[in-house]
């Protein structure tokens, strides 16, 4: 069976109230989430409201929601959080280097900037999908 983001939006509900007989914090951690993407074997969870010792607490304990999601859905899916700032933040440097690239006057500065766009697009698989589908233009119009 595929198993799709729906369906995981879908049963997010359940999976939250099978960990809140648990391990209520971690159940209380998770309803202010918003699922970004899945790949067929993780689900990228952003924590809206979250902190460092939500996120710390959530990968500590990602094998319990893991177990809980394969209870529900049949299907083994690893899960990767991120915090709704880092994701706001990585955004933001990847569109200011990209504007330094395209207004770059100098060869080294060009060098520079582009090597630290390169960085991000080795880390790519990383970059949640909303944060590519703004870049991946831009990118391209820059040739790379």
């Amino acid at each position: 069976m595929k198993i799709t983001l729906q369906d995981i939006r879908n049963s997010w509900r359940d999976i939250i109230t099978r960990l809140d007989q648990s391990n209520s914090k971690i159940a209380h951690f998770l309803e202010d989430v918003r699922l970004h993407s899945f790949d067929g074997k993780q689900v990228l969870v952003e924590l809206v409201n979250g902190h460092r010792f939500h996120l710390k607490t959530l990968e500590k304990d990602a094998k319990l929601v893991e177990k809980e999601m394969y209870d529900i859905l049949g299907k083994s899916i690893k899960i990767k959080f991120i915090l709704q700032d880092d994701l706001d933040k990585l955004k933001e440097r990847m569109a200011k280097l990209i504007d330094k690239v395209h207004h770059c006057v100098w060869e080294d500065e060009y060098d520079k900037y582009l090597t630290a766009v390169g960085y991000f697009l080795d880390h790519w698989d990383d970059i949640p999908d909303h944060i590519r589908k703004d870049v991946h233009p831009k990118l391209e119009q820059l040739g790379i």
